[in-house]
């Protein structure tokens, strides 16, 4: 019952600030996505990584990989006075090959060129893993919705899919499809992204990194297109440190973030702030509130990094 009241004020809480948005809200730039502060704060390279709220969005079948009941409240903006951009996530998996569900809300308020989007989607992830525990593999039935500069909005429904290899030694490759099939809105294109990552929760650091493979074989489009970042978390004491690069159509961001939450607490504050290289204008403040716990009777994972 706790659980419930407490994703029920977390989901109040979300409809409040949607209804509150300001309508003058600055636009982030649309290489950064506010999934949540952790990812955006290792360069948005979330394709392989699991034990994060930010699963829900990124792979479904990530979902599928740890034992974990989270949600995360994410605000997002180029200053932290009129923030257009927020998410909210929640995942309540099992692990242990039982496969788990999750939920993600983006409202999204980016510029892409010289135009202005707004955009609201809702992603219902669901994973299932094989008998091995190993490969899990997922789906995430989406509805989104985009509104271009003052034109009317449009709507629609996709499908996204993945796959996650997860062995023993901490070591992660993750695959997956965005919008597959259904809706082809300019702001949802249809894509995929191959990521590897090592470490975790489990382990002093983390190190992420992926690419879009629409052409692999094409040296000059990877160099342009790639996210890499790590973190370090050296002990319970001390803040989680975070830096990443991504690089989306041959423009590149580094982003630094943190993270802290007392020993064995069930809460924690990120922030990680994202700038162009050639300056300090063009940056993007994305904080997280984060409430997590593990579910009561869950079962340890059969492998180790399964965090």
């Amino acid at each position: 019952m706790k659980q419930i009241n407490i994703f029920l004020s977390f989901a109040f809480l979300t409809l409040g600030v949607s209804l509150s948005t300001p309508a003058g809200a600055d636009p982030l730039p649309d290489a950064i996505t506010p999934v949540n502060a952790f990812t955006v704060g290792i360069g948005e390279a979330g394709v392989s990584v699991t034990g994060d709220p930010s699963v829900a969005y990124w792979n479904p079948a990530g979902v599928g990989v740890t034992s974990l009941v989270a949600t995360d409240f994410t605000m997002a903006a180029p200053t932290l006075e009129l923030p257009g951009s927020w998410s909210f996530l929640l995942v309540n998996t099992k692990g242990n090959s039982r496969g788990g569900f999750g939920l993600a809300i983006l409202r999204r308020n980016f510029n892409k060129g010289d135009v202005e989007f707004r955009s609201f989607q809702i992603n219902t992830p669901l994973s299932h893993s094989f008998k091995t525990g190993m490969i899990p593999v997922g789906f995430s039935v989406k509805f989104i919705s985009e509104r271009t500069g003052g034109s009317d909005w449009k709507y629609g429904l996709a499908l996204d899919t993945g796959i996650m290899l997860a062995t023993a030694t901490g070591f992660r490759v993750g695959l997956v499809g965005y919008n597959l099939i259904g809706s082809n809105l300019r702001t949802f294109s249809s894509k995929s992204l191959l990521g590897i990552s090592w470490g975790g929760s489990a382990f002093p650091i983390l190190v992420a990194a992926q690419i879009r493979t629409e052409r692999m074989l094409d040296k000059d489009y990877i160099a342009e297109n790639f996210n890499i970042g790590m973190q370090a978390n050296l002990t319970p004491e001390l803040p989680q440190l975070r830096a990443g690069w991504l690089r989306s159509d041959g423009k590149g961001w580094m982003t630094l973030g943190f993270s802290y939450g007392r020993p064995r607490s069930s809460s924690k504050i990120d922030y990680t702030l994202a700038i162009k290289p050639d300056g300090w204008k063009s940056a993007a403040h994305i904080v997280t509130l984060r409430w997590s716990q593990r579910p009561s009777g869950a079962r340890k994972p059969r492998t180790k990094n399964l965090f």
